[in-house]
């Protein structure tokens, strides 16, 4: 990809395709208390006391 497209454009492009996951990984952190409770599979490590380890 760099030969082809040059430093430059294949770094930018790595860069436009990286940007939308930004607004992504605020979601999973701002919510994510009620998505791991609506989880079947977080519903067991979930639901277990809050000392144990993770």
């Amino acid at each position: 990809m760099y030969e082809n497209l040059g430093n430059h454009w294949a770094t930018s492009l790595i860069a436009f395709l990286s940007l939308p996951l930004i607004p992504l990984t605020w979601y999973f952190y701002l919510n994510g208390r009620k998505l791991r409770e609506a989880s079947p599979f977080a519903s067991a490590h979930f639901n277990e006391d809050e000392d144990a380890p993770h």
